[in-house]
């Protein structure tokens, strides 16, 4: 990829706030997993670690949690 290819990308990216309700071909996924897995981390240490949750209503659980924790954080 040339420089002008990566700026190029970097700038036209986007935020997304609405979502399609469909799931997520499991290619797609493993295709993010991978840029995750190349990407930079400290001396090589890679310390993360992915769960793909499929569970609709675990999902909407955990976002709850999330919101409820950055509500108190933001306080």
């Amino acid at each position: 990829m040339k420089p002008d290819d990566l700026l190029k990308l970097i700038k036209n990216r986007r935020t997304i706030r609405k979502y399609q309700n469909k799931p997520i071909p499991i290619k797609i996924i493993n295709k993010i997993i991978e840029a995750g897995r190349w990407s930079s981390s400290i001396h090589g240490y890679q310390p993360w670690k992915l769960l793909i949750i499929k569970n609709k209503t675990l999902i909407e659980n955990i976002s709850k949690v999330l919101l409820n924790k950055s509500k108190k954080i933001g306080t």
